[in-house]
């Protein structure tokens, strides 16, 4: 008789999922530009024969945010909304080109900043512990450039602008580390992320961490 009822009881213990998880966060992004992008920017940037020299490269942008909506329809599947915010300096050296007015050849030092904000969404895959969540993602939208080079010519500083979009797609996932029945701490959330800019297709890897909130839930049978 007891084991009757524990086995009924067993079969109708319920699991608490919950509605909505929120995550906000810090990001870090390696950009897979190469050097033959870099060249073709500063063509279309610049003109008049104009060149770079004494090259610096930083592609990774290691200031940014990070935030996500994921609404779980089960146990296991959910739709989520993902945006990342970049920002860094793409490539610093000197500005080379023939002055008009002195007809000399004039060295100038510049900066090349980028901020990046993608926007993204698609179904996620989770498997849920009592410790935590392990979680994989397909994630497709748009991707926004801002790129500005920085210059100082004749003692004014000099600004150009160029704005950029393209298609994105991520693919990745996570680790979640349970700390409150509400609140989970993301260890890591590693993502391939594949966007089109400037006329190809780049790979990058984007890197993030940091809180993650719960709302409401589902009682699963």
């Amino acid at each position: 008789m007891l084991t009757t009822l524990t086995a009924i009881g067993a079969s109708g213990a319920i699991e608490e999922i919950p509605e909505v998880e929120i995550f906000g966060g810090f990001s870090m992004m390696k950009m897979g530009a190469v050097n033959k992008d870099i060249w073709q920017f500063q063509k279309d940037m610049y003109s008049g024969g104009s060149r770079w020299m004494d090259e610096e490269e930083s592609f990774f942008l290691n200031r940014g945010m990070a935030g996500s909506i994921a609404v779980n329809l089960s146990e296991y599947l959910s739709i989520v909304t993902d945006v990342k915010y970049n920002q860094g300096d793409l490539i610093e050296g000197f500005f080379e080109f023939q002055s008009s007015e002195t007809q000399t050849l004039v060295q100038t030092p510049f900066v090349i900043g980028i901020k990046t904000v993608s926007a993204l969404a698609g179904p996620r895959v989770s498997f849920r512990k009592e410790k935590g969540t392990v979680f994989v993602h397909a994630l497709a939208g748009l991707d926004y450039w801002r790129l500005n080079g920085d210059y100082i010519i004749a003692g004014t500083e000099q600004n150009r602008n160029d704005d950029k979009f393209g298609p994105g797609i991520a693919i990745g996932g996570g680790v979640d580390i349970n700390v409150h029945e509400k609140i989970a701490v993301r260890v890591i959330q590693a993502d391939y992320y594949r966007t089109r800019q400037m006329e190809r297709w780049m790979n990058n890897v984007n890197f993030s961490f940091g809180i993650v909130f719960r709302v409401g839930e589902i009682v699963l049978k």
